[in-house]
């Protein structure tokens, strides 16, 4: 088990419950001590052609478990829809956005995840 304590970018949505997706993609990025702020300003200005062609459900930086990671969470339909959408964003330079300077990542872990019945997450 793992816990961690995320604090939300200034333009994260809220991690609200709905019918977002049928899978959701949690990715973490590990950086070096004080990179993160540069990972945000970057983001902040590119994220809004980013969520014009899937919804972001959380961006946000761990206060307390492992720290220096930026977590962001994605709803998609299915993982066709993912790739199709990935690919688009790629393909048309909306996304990834440009790496900060002088910020390199030190890990990248994936997780995907379908919501169980009870979940406030569908």
């Amino acid at each position: 088990m793992e816990s961690k304590i995320l604090l939300g970018a200034p333009f994260s949505p809220n991690f609200a419950p709905g019918e977002h997706g049928g899978i959701y993609e949690f990715r973490t990025y590990t950086y070096a001590a004080n990179m993160v702020p540069k990972v945000m300003d970057v983001w902040s200005k590119h994220i809004k052609a980013r969520v014009a062609l899937s919804p972001l459900i959380f961006a946000g930086f761990t206060e307390i478990g492992p720290l220096n990671q930026w977590v962001h969470v994605w709803a998609y339909k299915n993982m066709g829809e993912r790739e199709s959408l990935r690919a688009q964003a790629v393909s048309t330079g909306v996304w990834p956005p440009p790496r900060a300077e002088g910020v390199v990542m030190q890990r990248m872990q994936n997780t995907f995840a379908v919501p169980a019945a009870f979940s406030p997450l569908r």
